[in-house]
Order: C-alpha cells, then sequence, then structure tokens
C-alpha cells in the first residue's frame, strides 16, 4: 500500500492534452445520409509509452464520437422524470464496424512534459471522443453549406436541414 500526493500545476503551466481532428465525409442532399470517408486524430498527450495502445486508444475514441455524432440518441419519457425509453441495442444505436471510416489514421505527438507527472504523461481517453462530433459537423457543412448543431446527425435530422437549404436558394 502507498501514498501518493501531487502538487497544483506549476503557475502559468496549461498541463492538459490537446487535440485537432479532421474528417472528410460524403453527404446525400436527397437522404440526409453521410458517409465518414476518411478521419485523422491529432493529438497531443505528452509522452507515448506504447504506440499500439495509443493508437487503439485513438480508434476508439473515434468510434465513441461518431456513436455520439452520427448515431446515439436518448429517449426520455413524456412526463420527463428521466426514464429512458429506449434501453436496449435495437434502439440505441452504437457505431458497428459498418460506420467507422475505412481510413482512419493515428498521429502522435510525442511531447513529453515532465511539468504534467512523473512520466511525463497526459489524457488520452476522453480528449479523443471529445472533437469528433464537431469534426464530422464542420465537416458536413463543407461539404453541404448547412450548419449543424445537434446530434444525432441522423438523415431525417439532416434531411430536415437541407430541405430548409433548398427553399431558401
Amino acid at each position: 500500500m502507498g501514498v501518493g500526493y501531487r502538487g497544483p500545476n506549476p503557475a502559468g503551466k496549461v498541463v492538459n492534452p490537446f487535440a485537432a481532428h479532421f474528417c472528410e465525409v460524403e453527404v446525400d442532399m436527397r437522404t440526409g445520409e453521410v458517409v465518414i470517408l476518411r478521419f485523422l486524430g491529432a493529438h497531443d498527450s505528452g509522452r507515448v509509452m506504447n504506440r499500439l495502445n495509443y493508437d487503439c486508444q485513438v480508434y476508439g475514441g473515434i468510434t465513441m464520437g461518431i456513436g455520439f455524432a452520427m448515431t446515439e440518441e436518448r429517449v426520455l419519457d413524456g412526463s420527463q422524470t428521466g426514464k429512458m425509453l429506449n434501453k436496449n441495442w435495437h434502439d440505441y444505436k452504437i457505431p458497428t464496424a459498418l460506420d467507422v471510416p475505412p481510413e482512419m489514421a493515428s498521429l502522435a505527438l510525442d511531447m513529453p512534459d515532465p511539468e504534467a507527472n512523473l512520466a511525463g504523461a497526459k489524457g488520452l481517453g476522453e480528449p479523443v471522443t471529445i472533437p469528433t462530433a464537431a469534426a464530422i459537423a464542420n465537416a458536413v457543412s463543407h461539404a453541404t453549406g448547412v450548419r449543424v448543431f445537434d446530434t444525432p446527425m441522423t438523415p431525417i435530422r439532416l434531411g430536415r436541414l437541407f430541405a430548409g437549404k433548398r427553399k431558401e436558394g
């Protein structure tokens, strides 16, 4: 057994991980279907201790982010008691191997940060998942000229947005 202690971050120093995500999508403006063609996750997570584990963490986080962005939607009861109505894998859609892009890349910025901790490593779990939906929404906007602010970006939701754009144009 042991007891550990970590002091506060050094003054004027940010020890958080940083990330940038990029993706390429193909969008059918008639049906609202989005196909993610390629995805790149670039991360500064301090020291990379095991590159295979690092890459697998990135691919898993991107896949979770794709679920948040494209398919996962909680449906709550009408009386707002918080009871979830889609409590099974049939009604709550999580991404499968068919939903991830055929080309994913992980760019590890191996920059050990001795002020973060003794190993010089920073977090990589959630920092991968968080920017994924925004990258997909920006790619959809770039491809269609329509900004998307809500998730999941289902074909029905996108179809309504695209129909509104056709009426304006």
